[in-house]
């Protein structure tokens, strides 16, 4: 929840008109269906929704600014959007980060890198060594598990789905976007020792923050404890500040 908003995110895109949409499903005929998968922005007063945001593919997972200003949205097809909540028709794309930002608006029969912007990418960490094939394997992934404000209304960490790999490639880096901006701004480091619960869809509600506070709580893959990490504003840095087994 975030300013006189909250959001839902769930599987696909929402489908249909607002209008023709009931926010309660009144029949149990319809009770595997929905008008609003994928995410949907809602007055926290009337319980009503504002605004369809489609464009999510898949399992989509997205959250709004505590000031209510930007609606940010991640899926398992490493799709990325946000908008303005004052424009909720208006929908940006976060850019991918091999790629860039994806250019919507252009004709077809152009060649793949000109559909591209990739002008403000920055390097995304890699494992050290090579594999076998000669690869430099990406440790940050924009496969979304959860999206997660870390400072006030102005930045949030994009936190991807990886499993454990025992030959460190456990893709364990978040990537750190400005509201507003398409561009990572940074990556950062959840660690694998405890290995953090990004490695099943289901345990996505395992992480929060607290944004006024800096903080980031994630629990842990294979027990029941939690850790605690402070981010720092100044040093775009992300520190474990507690682990609770």
């Amino acid at each position: 929840m975030g300013g006189d908003f909250f959001v839902s995110g769930g599987s696909g895109s929402p489908g249909g008109e607002l209008d023709d949409s009931l926010p309660v499903r009144e029949e149990d005929d319809f009770r595997f269906s929905s008008s609003y998968g994928g995410v949907t922005l809602w007055d926290i007063d009337t319980l009503e929704p504002v605004a369809k945001l489609p464009g999510n593919s898949s399992k989509t997972y997205a959250t709004v600014s505590p000031d209510g200003q930007w609606v940010v949205s991640g899926d398992e097809n490493t799709i990325g959007l946000f908008w303005n909540t004052d424009e909720p028709q208006e929908r940006h794309r976060m850019a991918d980060y091999d790629s860039g930002v994806l250019l919507d608006d252009l004709p077809d029969g152009l060649p793949e890198e000109d559909y591209w912007d990739a002008s403000e990418l920055i390097d995304v960490p890699r494992k050290e060594k090579p594999d076998e094939h000669g690869i430099y394997r990406p440790l940050a992934t924009p496969t979304t598990i959860a999206i997660a404000f870390i400072n006030g209304s102005e930045e949030f960490l994009r936190i991807g789905h990886s499993h454990y790999r025992s030959d460190g490639t456990s893709q364990t880096y978040a990537a750190l976007f400005e509201a507003g901006n398409p561009w990572p701004q940074a990556y950062l480091d959840l660690g694998t020792d405890p290995f953090p619960s990004v490695n099943n869809y289901s345990r996505n509600l395992s992480i929060d923050s607290a944004p006024d506070a800096n903080l980031l709580v994630i629990g842990h893959a294979f027990d029941g404890g939690i850790t605690v990490y402070r981010y720092d504003p100044e040093e775009r840095t992300l520190a474990k500040e507690w682990v609770g087994q």
